[in-house]
């Protein structure tokens, strides 16, 4: 056997194993007696022999012992002198060394957070460590090829299903390239190896002592805790900071004085007349979307105006009279509302309710209390307003603004709609149905949407696109946006395909602070989240067959339902303004709420 030229040690079984070839350094060989793949690396001080004759070099990779009295002769694979051959297992040794490296890694980062207890597993906790180790967990095939032909050996029985394979990598070298893959057959007859040096020998964990069921499965439950805990926290989404664009400042004195040569309007909607304008002037104007429902007017009414030559007040104010309203100037912002005397004087409006009381004097006041609950309850004495309201023979007398007056009127149309009575307004019918907001303008909402704004685009025009692919009135509250530091200008992007109109606006708006409440059939008002809040809107909701009793405590759990489920923190019981009243002859519950509750209590009644 030819004389070993030096010898290292396994960095997995420490078994002194001898290099007998010059032409096995700087390859990773199979440790005969663990098979753990070891880097040949030379000791310090080693010098390599004179190169010999060219016919006297073997072919092939050198033979890999033990060193013992009567050590084995190993035989490795030949290389093979083919240079296509021999590319072609350079070519397959780069990507399996690629490959194993990669697998080593990462097996090896997920053995160090999963491993057990050591002595459990069986696995040495210290070892030296000459380099960097790398240890990898594979599966160990049926059969592995043998050295030099396309056969494999059998693994012999009560082998492990896996093997460990360290691989060691010297700090002043760079990873050399894999050799062919090739195992070797463990040899037949046991080989002595000495003993560890007692510097070598590795320490044993003492045995951990038994961990009880409990504890056991307690740290099982925590863990499943941690996991679920951590895959709620990647799946909820972090919140997106909020867009906004401080409002331009404007002078409005000087731009209302600005001249105008000539202006005529024939039959132009009201709501386009008036963007006309702040378009012109440059001004931020609002349309009051209540004073249009209090004086029966629409977004839609047409207008015709026709100035030679005016300031752009006077056209501001021109358009307004056309439909009973007014301009003003609130904040900095110019405001499209009822006249100051509408929403400010007191008048006094008698009400014949008989129909809704009959002649009881006990249900005449509890129809004064109910009046005062539900409508505008800000605005009366018992509140701290200045409104009272008082039974006179078999009527009512109500002192209050016009404003209120127009709710009141509402209300009792609604609540004789509610009774199947007979209406006494001469106002449209369709003005008092019963029918929610949000359910007028079902038809509008559902509309499927398809908007492609992919690059940062003002929010007025998208919402133009929108009102027009949707057929709707979309006005913009620049009164409450400029309060929150923002305005129309505030630029978004909107990307989505045949998606409801709601949808869309809430993908729309969201990111941006803002929401949007319907005033009609067909109209909406892009305003903010805070607004729409403050604003209190009177519902109708049928909850059983007219003529038909419900049980009372049915409809105590109904509303606690309601109360519980929908804007808890809203209700008067709760230091909110909302308010509700089941009334028993029309089987309906009338509900004071701003309209984004209204819409959820809404949604709720209706599963």
């Amino acid at each position: 056997m030819k004389k070993a030229i030096f010898s290292i040690s396994c960095t997995t079984c420490q078994t002194r194993l001898a290099v007998r070839s010059e032409a096995a350094i700087g390859q990773i060989l199979e440790c005969p007696k663990c098979q753990s793949m070891v880097h040949i690396v030379p000791p310090p001080g080693w010098t390599p022999s004179p190169l010999p004759a060219p016919e006297s070099i073997p072919h092939g990779p050198p033979p890999l012992d033990h060193v013992a009295a009567n050590p084995s002769t190993l035989s490795l694979e030949p290389m093979g002198p083919s240079l296509a051959n021999s590319l072609f297992s350079r070519m397959w040794l780069v990507w399996g060394t690629a490959s194993v490296a990669t697998l080593a890694i990462v097996c090896g980062l997920c053995w160090l957070m999963l491993r057990p207890d050591a002595e459990s597993a069986g696995v040495e906790t210290e070892r030296p460590v000459t380099a960097a180790t790398v240890t990898t967990t594979e599966p160990v095939p049926d059969e592995l090829p043998s050295p030099g032909s396309q056969s494999g050996r059998a693994v012999p029985p009560g082998s492990p299903p896996t093997a460990t394979t360290p691989t060691t990598i010297s700090p002043n070298q760079s990873l050399p390239p894999k050799p062919q893959s090739a195992r070797v057959a463990p040899p037949k007859s046991p080989v002595a190896t000495p003993p560890p040096t007692p510097e070598a020998e590795p320490k044993a964990d003492p045995k951990p002592l038994p961990v009880p069921v409990e504890e056991k499965q307690a740290a099982k439950d925590d863990v499943k805790k941690e996991k679920k805990e951590k895959e709620d926290a990647d799946q909820k989404p972090e919140r997106a900071e909020i867009k906004k664009m401080p409002p331009a400042q404007v002078d409005i004195a000087a731009r209302m004085a600005d001249p105008i040569r000539g202006l005529q309007l024939t039959n132009v909607p009201l709501a386009r007349a008036l963007d006309l304008l702040a378009t012109i002037s440059a001004l931020p104007i609002t349309l009051d979307p209540d004073a249009l429902q209090q004086l029966g007017a629409t977004p839609r009414d047409h207008i015709s105006v026709q100035l030679d030559s005016a300031t752009v007040a006077q056209a501001l104010e021109a358009v307004a009279a056309q439909r009973g309203l007014v301009v003003t100037i609130d904040n900095d912002q110019v405001v499209v509302t009822t006249p100051a005397d509408f929403r400010e004087t007191l008048k006094t409006v008698p009400y014949t309710v008989s129909d809704l009381t009959g002649d009881d004097k006990a249900a005449v006041a509890e129809f004064v209390t109910l009046v005062q609950m539900l409508v505008a309850p800000e605005s009366w004495q018992t509140a701290g307003g200045r409104g009272t309201i008082k039974p006179n023979q078999g009527g009512l007398s109500v002192l209050q603004t016009g404003n209120v007056h127009r709710q009141v009127l509402v209300f009792c149309e609604k609540l004789r709609n509610a009774r199947r009575k007979p209406l006494r307004s001469h106002d449209a019918p369709e003005r008092f149905s019963l029918t929610t907001r949000t359910g007028q303008a079902r038809k509008m909402l559902d509309k499927p949407v398809t908007v492609n704004f992919h690059q940062p685009t003002p929010l007025a025009k998208i919402l133009a696109f929108l009102a027009e692919a949707t057929g709707s009135d979309i006005l913009t509250d620049r009164s409450a946006l400029a309060a929150a530091d923002t305005c129309d200008r505030v630029e978004t992007s909107l990307t989505v395909q045949k998606k409801p109109f709601q949808a869309v606006l809430a993908d729309l708006l969201g990111p941006l602070g803002l929401t949007y409440r319907v005033i009609g059939p067909s109209a909406i008002q892009i305003t903010t989240k805070e607004a729409a809040e403050e604003r209190l809107e009177l519902e109708f909701y049928p909850i059983g067959a007219q003529g038909e009793k419900t049980p009372e405590a049915e409809v105590a759990e109904l509303i606690e339902k309601l109360k519980t489920a929908v804007g808890r923190k809203t209700w008067t019981d709760a230091g909110g303004p909302g308010e509700v009243y089941f009334d028993a002859p029309s089987q309906c519950l009338i509900v004071l709420q701003s309209q984004p509750v209204q819409a959820a209590i809404e949604r709720l009644l209706a599963k």
